[in-house]
């Protein structure tokens, strides 16, 4: 593990040309051990693509700002509510006490772009705006954006992004498992992290096992891998309650592969006042929680700039 941070610190932690996580891995001697349960769990987990196939420039960022910064830096925190009570109702309650309106289930079909600002197909009150930020998934952006010609090269940089998926599968128990830690890691298996849900304010014996990236667990079946899961919990927590249901969930697009040299589009596009904001927006980092809020302020920050304000009278730190 020092033979690779080292060389990453000698090189500022750019790999050049960008590689294959897995060749990088190759170069500094790392032993199929260590690869196995510290690199290849830890490449996965940020970029969500396999090494085989992972950007190792970006993977370097990730270990820099982590592994390679302060303690802090690597503290892992789980939350003990959903992400929604966590940050976007707190946010929506702070802005309606200063006289601002948060409007949700108001789908929003199209973007039209007129001479004294934007409309947005769906708004029912056909309000004109003079900047819009697209905060959606990146593989809805092209239908909102038809009717502007000078998004196209846009929507096809968007469009070029292969994704990978996110497997979750919720396994419930008669009774309680007994887990070491909230969280625990898996190794040999299908399974690569599993949650006690009770331990962070679910019910008893419900266990969340999730696979990052494409993989063997694709080739078989929900039922086959719901027992193949069960049997790897076993073999790490010991004999476990009666199953009284599973259920599995495959996001097939959870997010953008991060591969050597993908090109991702910019937060600013070719029309003014028009911007995108997401984890799938070009940044140093691949499509985690921190991305998609660094795009956000990123935008929030060219509209202040547009506006001609300062950006302290908006608490923007």
């Amino acid at each position: 593990m020092a033979r690779l941070m080292g060389q990453l610190k000698r090189q500022a932690y750019r790999v050049e040309p960008d590689r294959p996580v897995a060749a990088l891995l190759a170069e500094s001697g790392q032993t199929d051990t260590l690869s196995r349960l510290i690199w290849e769990p830890l490449c996965i987990a940020a970029l969500n693509t396999p090494v085989s196939e992972a950007s190792a420039q970006v993977f370097a960022r990730v270990l820099q700002d982590s592994l390679a910064a302060s303690a802090s830096a690597s503290d892992l925190l789980i939350p003990r509510v959903d992400l929604s009570e966590l940050f976007p109702v707190p946010a929506s309650r702070w802005l309606a006490m200063r006289g601002h309106q948060v409007r949700t289930a108001e789908p929003i079909k199209a973007i039209e772009r007129h001479d004294d600002g934007y409309r947005l197909d769906g708004d029912p009150w056909r309000s004109l705006y003079d900047h819009v930020v697209i905060a959606t998934a990146p593989y809805h952006v092209a239908a909102l954006v038809e009717a502007l010609p000078a998004m196209a090269p846009v929507t096809a940089c968007i469009g070029a992004l292969r994704h990978e998926p996110i497997v979750t599968s919720w396994l419930a128990f008669d009774g309680p498992v007994h887990f070491p830690d909230p969280m625990i890691g898996l190794s040999g298996g299908y399974g690569q992290w599993a949650f006690d849900r009770a331990a962070l304010g679910g019910p008893e014996g419900l266990v969340g096992v999730v696979i990052s990236a494409s993989g063997a667990h694709q080739e078989i079946s929900k039922e086959a891998l719901e027992i193949a899961l069960v049997t790897e919990l076993q073999e790490a927590l010991g004999r476990l309650p009666a199953l009284k249901w599973s259920k599995t969930i495959t996001e097939k697009r959870a997010t953008f592969a991060c591969t050597p040299g993908v090109v991702r589009p910019a937060t600013s596009t070719p029309e003014a006042g028009l911007w995108l904001a997401g984890d799938y927006v070009a940044s140093p980092y691949p499509a985690t929680l921190e991305a998609a809020v660094r795009s956000g302020i990123s935008a929030a920050r060219g509209i202040l700039k547009r506006c001609g304000l300062k950006e302290s009278a908006f608490l923007l730190n």
